[in-house]
């Protein structure tokens, strides 16, 4: 399968990466900002995700698409360029892959959009916490998420297949 993974340079895209190589047959291409590492059956793209001309060109061909490009921490960057990153980013992929033709996208979103990750006095209202729990984002980092989960669901009512996962790290 063709597979296109955003950010995969970045702290769990490099993971990824290695896992669809020592899978079945896959053919995977990466765009992340910064250049990855030479490794032979990928092919590194360096470009950023919130210019969709430079996502549909890297998309182009791709089976499927694992959206991991994101600005992870509210800590490490100006609110602005979070937002920016998380949500045009994700508009963008999602944007590219139903306009290519392209079937499936899995992204990353976060726990933060309940409020747990940054928040120092998040008190759920029940464990555990499922899908079904009030969505509390407190940073910018929790409302991009949670911005990103509302996109996801656009693009399924025009028939993409898009799964947003909520890791626990």
């Amino acid at each position: 399968m063709k597979i296109l993974v955003t950010g995969g340079v970045g702290k769990v895209g490099q993971w990824l990466v290695r896992e669809l190589l020592d899978g079945p047959a896959h053919e995977v291409t990466v765009l992340d900002r910064v250049p990855g590492p030479e490794r032979g059956a990928v092919k590194y793209l360096v470009g950023d995700v919130q210019d969709l001309g430079q996502v549909m060109e890297a998309m182009y061909g791709a089976e499927a698409v694992i959206h991991l490009a994101a600005i992870h921490n509210p800590n490490i960057a100006p609110t602005s360029v979070t937002y920016q990153t998380n949500v045009v980013g994700t508009f963008n992929v999602h944007h590219a892959a139903f306009r290519l033709g392209i079937k499936r996208v899995v992204s990353a979103s976060s726990n933060a959009i309940v409020g747990w990750s940054y928040s120092e006095r998040f008190v759920p209202d029940y464990l555990p916490i499922d899908e079904d729990h009030p969505l509390r984002p407190e940073d910018v980092y929790g409302l991009s998420k949670e911005i990103g989960e509302t996109i996801a669901r656009s693009y399924i009512r025009k028939g993409l297949e898009t799964v947003m996962l909520r890791p626990r790290v």
